[in-house]
This record gives C-alpha cells, structure tokens and sequence, in this order.
C-alpha cells in the first residue's frame, strides 16, 4: 500500500484525492493495458482496488446517512454552484409481497368489470402481468412441467465474477 500522505488531510482533500487517483488509475489502466498483466498480477490487484472501492463505499454511505439527516429534502431541494440541483429523499422498500392476496385482488376488481361473465383466460393473464414486474422465470417449475427455460428465453454467457476470500 502506498503512503500518500504523511500528515492527516481533511476528508474534503482526502475525496480530491481518492478522485484524482481514480482518474489515474483510469488513466495507467489504459496506458500500461491490463492485458500486460499475468492472471496472478492482475488477482492482486483487483484484490487492492476492491478493499479501496470498500472503502469508498463505506464513507459514500456516511456521506448520504449526514446529508440526509441535515440536508434540505425533497426533489431538487438545493442547488449548488459546480454540481447543481441536489434532491435528498428516501426510498421506498416494499418486502414480502403477498402475491396470491394481490392475484385474488388484482382478479376481483377486474371481474368487476365483466357485468359477472367469465373472462377469457388470457385475458386473466393479462391482467396479472400487468401488476407483476416479472423479469425472470422460476426454472425449477418450468421443468417440473416438463417444459424447457431456453424455449421462454434467451440464454447469453453471465458476466464472470473472481471471488476473494474476505481481507482483514
């Protein structure tokens, strides 16, 4: 690891730091090729560029925990000179849906429109795709089915991943 400083710097100079490290890093990356680098080369220094970006991202959420407690909210709440309209606010985390209690609901109300008829069952589909954001389908049902995923999708190589064991 190198000692950029040996004095203490104030985190707003330690974060123009980390910035213009970044851009250098940018910058060497393409440069010097990370091709250059053997696989063993390269592990260890994905290995040190993830404990810094763990870093970065442990202050980044500090960062928004203070800004969110002292800062004015709403969407565009603030503008300030050099970054612009800044909007604090919170986010919405919806859990434990109950989607069977949505299905009957979402199916009640719409049959309420069908003056009693039975719907076509498409139809039911239909409306139920409405309300559900599905982006994937459970393959374990598909093939108890006996029904093949790859015919319901496209199936591409997924992105490669290197896992590390834990740092200290």
């Amino acid at each position: 690891m190198v000692d950029i400083a040996k004095d203490r710097m104030s985190l707003q100079t330690a974060v123009s730091v980390l910035t213009a490290a970044a851009d250098q890093l940018s910058v060497a990356a393409a440069r010097d090729g990370i091709d250059a680098l053997d696989w063993e080369a390269a592990t260890r220094a994905l290995a040190d560029l993830r404990d810094g970006i763990e870093t970065a991202r442990q202050v980044d959420s500090l960062l928004v925990r203070h800004i969110y407690l002292h800062g004015p909210h709403g969407k565009n709440a603030a503008e300030l000179d050099g970054i612009g309209p800044v909007s604090i606010g919170r986010s919405q985390e919806r859990k434990n849906w109950d989607e069977r209690g949505v299905a009957r609901a979402v199916i009640d109300a719409r049959m309420a429109d069908t003056a009693g008829e039975a719907p076509d069952p498409w139809d039911v589909a239909e409306w139920l795709l409405e309300v559900y954001g599905v982006s994937y389908c459970r393959v374990t049902p598909l093939r108890a089915l006996g029904l093949e995923p790859k015919a319901f999708c496209e199936e591409i190589p997924g992105k490669p991943t290197v896992q590390l064991p834990p740092r200290r």
